[in-house]
């Protein structure tokens, strides 16, 4: 029984395979409409974080019903001792994983097989991107700890 069904499936994937069309690059006009879908995506999520950020911030303040502005305080102080190692998350990003990534990108025109030499350059830029965001993993639990501390401040005042 289980020989049959594997040689079913084998069979349906070759049947698929044949009736299949070939896969075809972009046309031009079809790159510039993902460029524009992926645009107004990346637009959209950024929209989607501004809003969710002044939503937390409504939402904590009344939380401690909030009349000094404490809340306010402590997101300020948060986003202050989170700038020094998100800024570096960002360089280490741009300056070490992308020029890396690009290297090797460029090193794959040459290669015996180009797709699997892509792939690889796209898995070290993510293992790279990590790794910049671990150096850092500490400093941003700290700031985060220091704003525990400053909310908790501001239910005893």
């Amino acid at each position: 029984m289980t020989r049959r069904t594997a040689v079913a499936a084998l069979m349906g994937a070759l049947c698929i395979a044949a009736i299949a069309e070939t896969a075809s690059a972009f046309t031009r006009r079809e790159a510039i409409c993902v460029r524009g879908a992926r645009s107004r995506s990346k637009a959209a999520v950024q929209d989607a974080r501004d809003k969710a950020r002044t939503q937390l911030t409504t939402d904590l303040s009344a939380c401690f019903g909030d009349g000094t502005n404490c809340v306010g305080g402590c997101l300020s102080e948060q986003a202050a001792n989170q700038k020094g190692p998100n800024d570096a998350i960002k360089a280490c990003q741009a300056d070490i994983c992308k020029k890396q990534n690009l290297t090797q990108t460029d090193a794959c025109r040459d290669a015996a097989d180009p797709v699997a030499c892509v792939a690889q350059a796209q898995l070290t830029l993510f293992l790279c991107n990590q790794q910049c965001v671990a150096q850092q993993e500490a400093a941003l639990i700290e700031a985060n700890g220091v704003f525990n501390d400053c909310l908790q401040g501001c239910s005893n005042p």
